[in-house]
């Protein structure tokens, strides 16, 4: 939920038919000195202002790419609607909007069925709902049926989702002799790549000196750090991404 996570983030922004520029981020550039940082931006927007109907995280603005000075802006859009009692508490929610008591239908399930990041969107006073809780209600059944219809949910923060986000947009994999580069700007945690392998029985990480074999798990939904697992032809791997240079063998 967007108003459950405000590391890193100044402000809720909400916006309607159109883009929100972030501010100039060279105003934090006193504290960015020498060092790496990744601003999150929530943005609470309808269908149409997102071009479509995609739900995708989006890199905004960046500065120093490829160089050990980068400034990265990643917008985390909001998926639903707050539908848990609204930003002033004074509307009672509904849980079918989100997810449907069959799984069948609503917002949240067509998401998570596009493989996008399902944000939903909610405000404290709709949670509070007047001390009757009713809004986090709604959100403990919602969480409660989205499970019980998928079985391959990883719930992330917004600072988790725009880390993985900039990962996965910037990090530069080649394709070597033995095995795979990784370049990455950032690290990453539980960073997972499907790879195009046939016969594969071993895989190990290398990075700064260490060597980190990768153990075998019995199904993708089973993947964790320093693990890896068979898809048909290829092979998926889960591995702690460290900045910079690493390769996969």
């Amino acid at each position: 939920m967007l108003a459950g996570d405000d590391r890193g983030v100044g402000q809720e922004w909400m916006v309607h038919r159109r883009w929100l520029l972030c501010p100039d981020i060279e105003a934090r550039a006193g504290d960015m000195a020498g060092s790496q940082r990744i601003e999150q931006r929530r943005l609470v927007m309808d269908r149409s202002a997102r071009g479509g109907d995609e739900d995708d995280a989006r890199l905004h603005r960046g500065e120093g790419i490829g160089t050990d000075h980068l400034k990265l802006v990643v917008n985390v859009a909001g998926g639903t609607g707050d539908w848990f009692g609204g930003w002033d508490g004074l509307e009672r929610g509904r849980a079918d909007l989100f997810i449907s008591e069959d799984g069948t239908k609503g917002r949240m399930v067509d998401v998570i069925q596009r493989g996008e990041p399902a944000i939903m969107v909610a405000h404290w006073p709709g949670i509070y709902y007047n001390g009757d809780l009713d809004g986090f209600d709604i959100f403990k059944e919602v969480v409660k049926r989205l499970h019980a219809k998928f079985d391959h949910l990883y719930w992330m923060t917004l600072s988790e989702i725009s880390r993985y986000w900039a990962a996965k947009e910037l990090t530069k994999i080649e394709r070597t002799e033995i095995g795979w580069t990784f370049t990455a700007p950032f690290a990453c945690p539980s960073f997972t790549v499907r790879l195009p392998v046939k016969d594969a029985k071993k895989f190990a990480l290398s990075a700064g000196g260490t060597r980190t074999e990768l153990k075998e798990a019995r199904k993708p939904l089973d993947l964790k750090p320093s693990t890896w697992a068979k898809v048909k032809d290829d092979a998926m791997l889960c591995f702690d991404l460290p900045k910079g240079p690493s390769a996969v063998s």
